[in-house]
């Protein structure tokens, strides 16, 4: 009779192809998790809020700012904050138009979670991200159905 117990390297060959086969998935979906990421956020903030409740989450790090409220002739709501001291958001502007975010316009320094992140459109969102002459980056979130914006979203979906 044959010898029906397996020999080690074998075993070992067997565990290293199911922790393999195991670690796809899992590698699968961390890829796909970052690519397809929402691009909709920033700082706790999401289009489509209200403008009470984005002063109400920005900025998420709870740095100390100034808010100052504008509108343009179009009727859209412009809310700018800037730090009162050092912060890895050095600027930013968020735009309501007809009650919903539609737009947030920031600066940032290098070191903040978004500054890195690629320009990238969904079928809802554009996010586009270029260098700022401060060193840091400029990154936009626009929805692209807001009709006052339609311009900016065309020009801008040209260039990815």
């Amino acid at each position: 009779m044959g010898n029906t117990a397996t020999k080690p390297s074998a075993l070992l060959r067997r565990a290293a192809t199911v922790a393999a086969l195991l670690s796809l998935p899992v590698a699968g979906a961390l890829a796909w998790s970052l690519q397809d990421a929402p691009i909709d956020r920033f700082d706790r903030v999401e289009l489509g809020m209200t403008a009470s409740e984005v002063r109400a989450r920005f900025p998420a790090s709870g740095v100390d700012g100034r808010w100052q409220t504008s509108a343009t002739e179009e009727g859209t709501v412009l809310l700018d904050w800037e730090p009162a001291g050092d912060s890895a958001v050095r600027s930013a502007r968020f735009e309501v138009h007809q009650g919903a975010l539609v737009a947030i316009r920031a600066n940032l320094a290098q070191n903040h979670a978004n500054a890195g992140d690629p320009s990238r459109a969904t079928a809802d969102v554009l996010r586009h991200a270029a260098p700022a002459d401060d060193g840091g980056t400029q990154v936009l979130w626009i929805t692209r159905n807001c009709p006052v914006h339609q311009d900016e979203v065309e020009a801008l979906l040209g260039d990815l």
